[in-house]
């Protein structure tokens, strides 16, 4: 009765480890981002200089990705086609941005994946709902694939050979 629990318990928490994980990196995330708040009061300040079409905004006027790095933004001052960024490069939230997007990619290949599968799996047990045309030389034949395997396989028997008893 317990391995019956146990198997569903663990069933179950694979299946949700990845939603979990998601869970737990975005609270990481802004768990970080409040710390970083407090940062940019109390800590020395750096200014960065970047042109207005390579700054990538991560969230408007708060922190911007340069080469792959957030940066905490305290004050902008623009100047020409020049913007000046003065705060603070925000390793920690870059490193779980990075892990977060990782899993969600992770996700996504996932959920291909079983569409794939499903699709795959639909076509092996529903096979009335699909029919393969043949091509140009053949066309006046349409077969309907699901019905003549289908009937195929229910005819296939199989006989067990066994060895003559000894004597």
């Amino acid at each position: 009765m317990i391995g019956k629990y146990s198997s569903v318990l663990v069933a179950l928490s694979i299946f949700c480890l990845p939603t979990l994980l998601i869970v737990y990196f975005q609270l990481a995330q802004w768990q970080q981002q409040k710390h970083m708040e407090e940062e940019l009061e109390s800590h020395q300040l750096q200014t960065i200089s970047i042109s207005k079409s390579e700054l990538k905004w991560y969230k408007l006027n708060k922190e911007v990705l340069v080469e792959g790095k957030l940066f905490d933004v305290k004050k902008i001052h623009e100047k020409d086609a020049t913007v000046f960024l003065t705060g603070l490069f925000d390793e920690k939230e870059t490193e779980i941005k990075n892990n977060l997007g990782i899993i969600r990619k992770a996700e996504s290949d996932k959920k291909k994946n079983s569409e794939l599968a499903q699709q795959f799996f639909s076509f092996l047990l529903f096979p009335a709902r699909n029919s393969i045309e043949i091509p140009i030389p053949f066309q006046s034949i349409k077969k309907s694939f699901p019905f003549e395997a289908s009937s195929r396989i229910a005819s296939i028997s199989f006989s067990i050979i066994t060895p003559p008893p000894e004597a």
